[in-house]
């Protein structure tokens, strides 16, 4: 079971990459069929509110960080493909 593991050590450490954009995909897709209920609730919540200074760099700071979460998935996924082709490259060397 040991050598198993070492001999097809590069094919679970390409697995890695699949794995983090299946979770990022299902993160941000989970609430899809809700979101437009959700989107219709904010803005029936916010219609009869004014625009203050205090809401406007809440939703600045609300953005800054869904943009974050989303560069964060991106870049984890193309860390681990890299990860994973380095490491097969590696293999196929020795």
């Amino acid at each position: 079971m040991k050598s198993l593991l070492h001999r097809n050590a590069h094919i679970f450490i390409a697995l890695i990459p699949v794995l983090i954009y299946n979770m990022s995909y299902c993160l941000f897709e989970i609430n899809g069929s809700s979101s437009l209920t959700i989107k219709t609730m904010i803005v029936e919540a916010i219609r009869g509110h004014g625009v203050s200074p205090f809401s406007t760099l809440t939703e600045y700071k609300s953005r800054i960080i869904w943009l974050s979460s989303s560069l964060l998935s991106i870049t984890a996924y193309l860390v681990a493909l890299t990860w994973s082709v380095f490491i097969m490259l590696g293999q196929n060397m020795q």
